[in-house]
């Protein structure tokens, strides 16, 4: 909505965004009014930000593979390597099948994988779309040694390699919180000023 609208417009505009970052769960999830809907990302490699973990996921791949095989980066950065659990398929959908040979859509929690089999052995696994939300995140937030440090955390940032703030709008109010909110306390967070109730306390 313009900066120049009526006060009464930007005030029915108001929203409430928020991310929760669970070390236990290895995940990020962002909610939009306290709600959090469930969102992928198709064709990853051509994504302008999910190409990185993309390409941290065919690394993760040819690095299980005894020897240096085509197209591996033997100086790919460890710490950089995508590797969200795919045990068990959530399900599996066959999308094509030629001569001996049938391609597979395996659904796992965070990924898309189109596996193509011969008889039951694997010859190629490809991904096809990556969970953002919620998104896989298998390391620790980072914390400066000291306050006086202070750390990457920002609001409102402008990238400068990019000359781009990102965001254009109205801030009312920020809030951070040490520990992971669940979806319920997350709600109940967006609803305050909205006549709803507001306390965040855990029921004993």
């Amino acid at each position: 909505m313009p900066a120049g609208s009526p006060a009464e417009a930007l005030d029915r505009a108001w929203v409430a965004v928020g991310f929760s970052f669970d070390n236990q769960k290895h995940t990020v999830t962002a909610y939009l009014d306290g709600k959090a809907s469930e969102f992928w990302i198709e064709s990853p490699e051509a994504h302008p930000f999910f190409q990185w973990p993309y390409k941290g996921w065919v690394q993760a791949q040819l690095h299980r593979i005894p020897g240096l095989q085509p197209g591996e980066d033997p100086a790919f950065p460890k710490d950089q390597l995508y590797q969200p659990p795919e045990g068990r398929p959530l399900s599996r959908t066959v999308i094509e099948t030629r001569g001996e040979e049938r391609v597979e859509l395996h659904t796992f929690p965070f990924t898309k994988v189109r596996v193509t089999l011969r008889g039951n052995q694997v010859v190629k696994r490809e991904l096809a779309a990556i969970k953002a939300n919620p998104f896989w995140f298998a390391h620790d937030l980072y914390t400066p040694p000291s306050p006086r440090d202070g750390g990457p955390f920002t609001i409102g940032r402008v990238i400068h390699s990019g000359r781009n703030v990102g965001f254009t709008g109205y801030i009312g109010g920020v809030a951070v919180f040490g520990r992971a909110l669940p979806a319920r306390q997350m709600r109940r967070l967006a609803a305050i000023g909205r006549g709803q109730p507001i306390s965040l306390s855990t029921p004993r």
